[in-house]
């Protein structure tokens, strides 16, 4: 069984140009399905700093030390 990348290199070696041209203006009708890959990445970068800013913005617990190591209870399991 090969892996995607040996049976890419063989399909556009043994393919002859204009029929991957023609399998390739097949895939335009999914050109408009979900979001372009700049949406994408400005989204992703969106979430991840909203999720850095509720870290930040969160109180801190006895429970939170991982998060917050600069809190403490002054209690200890140790």
């Amino acid at each position: 069984m090969n892996n995607i990348l040996e049976d890419l290199k063989k399909y556009f070696q043994d393919t002859p140009q204009e029929q991957i041209m023609k399998d390739w203006a097949e895939t335009e009708k999914f050109d408009k399905v979900g979001p372009s890959i700049e949406e994408f990445l400005t989204k992703t970068k969106l979430y991840f700093k909203l999720e850095e800013e509720k870290l930040l913005l969160s109180q801190p617990n006895f429970l939170d030390n991982i998060k917050n190591p600069k809190y403490s209870s002054g209690f200890s399991l140790h």
